[in-house]
């Protein structure tokens, strides 16, 4: 629905002249808004300025004629100006409408009133974009881009770094300069200090990475959303890349977690088999693991959505061979079937909305992985794998031990519901040391005579 306009006067509000205030209304989808354009006129002489068509005498007959014909027939020159002035305003307002590639109030005040945005700021900026994630309930995201402004936060109150989740309500206290930070002030040079004053804080260079995305992000969406004029840093700087971690196990260590003996009921035993679940279902990661309902699995086989692709362009359903080990795991751990839409695994029967699904699962996943670093130990996986495993090495590990057998690309793009071969290269950068060494003592027999 397009966007109208419409100057009036706001006659049951007068002052003690008589004079009423003369605002220009913008109305789109049924909801109107009012902005003064600091005119105060009487009704007489708005009578002379509206678009309405009077009645007027003309060779002792009446004619209906438009006003402005009216005013231009008659001598109250200063009534023609302001009528025509009027309609300047009009033509501004219906330009900077028109200028908008989606209309919102805030966007034409911003334009037809060269009011200052919000979106200057880096805070109410990331304060927006964060809300707008959670209202798409991509929950995650927007708590690496919180993560993000918090750093930013101590960067510039220059106070040691705290993550988000141990913040005060007596940290906040104090804070002004990070408030005021626009994204003209962004430079190169801002970006060296922040990525040392990181750094500094014991902050990874993956963790930097991400953060000088998240900037980056923000950075697109002000410049092209939101018309922000400032330089763009980023042709400039560049984070320095991360080594890229081993997160693929072998086949021998994956059978070595499979294999450990956990006493029945115990949080060891659920984390295990959370960890063989995600694998052999096609490296699943937990987040679908634990949304998974009765009406997902039909006979032999599961069908499922990732839960970050669902309503996007590049949402693909994911078809997953339902294996012995896997039968065995949701009788173990599963819920009755009552009717389809029970949860598999009753990890979110008590989550009343999106946000408290996130909090449940963030939950149980880091007891999984807390539980799952301890058997990595006691079945001897070296480290520093055995400190840093995770249930996200089981879909690294099911991609990478597929390829290592000879499956093709196309297959494990297929088995992991990527829409592009390039994000599937990016899980299969490097073959495994246990591959390579492989390779070359098959090669290194056929060496005959050296």
């Amino acid at each position: 629905m397009e966007a109208s306009i419409k100057i009036v006067l706001e006659k049951h509000r007068t002052n003690s002249e008589g004079l009423c205030a003369v605002k220009i209304r913008v109305t789109h989808d049924r909801k109107s808004k009012y902005y003064s354009i600091r005119h105060l006129l009487k009704n007489d002489d708005w009578n002379f300025c509206s678009d309405t068509y009077r009645k007027v005498k003309k060779k002792d007959k009446y004619e209906m004629v438009s006003e402005l014909d009216y005013i231009k027939s008659a001598t109250r020159g200063a009534q023609v100006d302001i009528k025509l002035n009027y309609e300047a305003i009009e033509q501004k307002a219906k330009a900077c409408i028109n200028s908008l590639p989606v209309f919102s109030f805030e966007k034409f005040e911003v334009k037809f009133m060269n009011k200052p945005t919000n979106w200057d700021y880096l805070y109410h900026a990331f304060l927006e974009h964060i809300k707008d994630l959670k209202d798409e309930n991509r929950l995650g995201y927007a708590s690496s881009f919180n993560g993000t402004l918090t750093g930013i936060k101590y960067f510039m109150e220059k106070k040691p770094y705290k993550d988000s989740k141990n913040i005060k309500q007596k940290d906040h206290a104090g804070f002004k300069k990070y408030k005021s930070l626009k994204f003209v002030d962004i430079t190169p040079g801002w970006l060296k200090k922040y990525e040392k004053f990181l750094v500094s804080n014991g902050k990874s260079t993956s963790t930097i990475g991400i953060h000088a995305r998240n900037l980056r992000v923000l950075f697109n969406i002000a410049i092209k959303e939101h018309g922000i004029k400032a330089i763009y840093p980023f042709d400039e700087y560049k984070p320095k890349s991360s080594v890229n971690t081993k997160r693929a196990l072998t086949i021998e260590q994956v059978n070595a977690i499979a294999s450990y003996k956990a006493s029945e009921g115990t949080p060891e035993q659920f984390a295990r088999d959370m960890f063989v679940f995600s694998f052999l279902a096609n490296g699943m990661n937990l987040t679908d693991v634990f949304r998974l309902k009765q009406k997902n699995i039909s006979g032999d086989e599961m069908e499922f959505v990732r839960h970050k692709t669902i309503n996007k362009k590049n949402e693909v359903a994911i078809n997953v061979a339902l294996t012995p080990i896997l039968k065995n795991i949701i009788k173990r751990h599963g819920t009755v079937a009552i009717n389809k839409e029970v949860y598999v695994f009753p990890v979110l029967n008590k989550a009343k909305d999106e946000v408290e699904a996130y909090r449940l699962i963030t939950q149980k996943t880091k007891q999984i992985n807390y539980h799952l670093k301890a058997i990595a130990k006691k079945v001897s996986i070296p480290e520093p794998l055995a400190s840093e495993i995770s249930t996200y090495h089981a879909r690294h590990s099911y991609a990478t031990i597929l390829k290592n057998s000879g499956e093709s690309i196309e297959f494990i793009k297929e088995s992991l519901g990527h829409t592009s071969s390039a994000t599937t290269e990016k899980y299969l950068k490097s073959f495994s040391t246990e591959h390579r060494k492989k390779r070359a003592n098959d090669l290194d027999q056929q060496i005959v005579g050296f």
